[in-house]
């Protein structure tokens, strides 16, 4: 399916120290996966590529996020995230 015909979806990323959790919503805010990851920068790009194209990304953690983020804007200029600290 063409990121363009895809519905829109957002992505929401717990991002623990060992192993981070991946939901991917769609626009009713109904979920349409959850995926537990290891610490992998590639594997989280990918994960949250399934979204599509300049889908939303919320990242919650305390600390450790930056590898993460990083690994998000090397992907894709499109990609948005937020981070919540403390």
């Amino acid at each position: 399916m063409s990121n363009d015909i895809r519905q829109k979806q957002w992505v929401g990323v717990d991002l623990h120290l060992h192993r981070s959790v991946i939901c991917r919503l769609d626009e009713r805010g109904q979920q349409l996966e959850v995926v537990q990851i290891d610490k992998d920068p590639k594997v989280l790009v990918r994960e949250v590529r399934r979204a599509g194209r300049g889908a939303p990304v919320a990242v919650e953690a305390t600390y450790g996020w930056y590898w993460a983020v990083e690994a998000l804007q090397r992907a894709s200029s499109r990609c948005t995230w937020r981070i919540r600290t403390g």
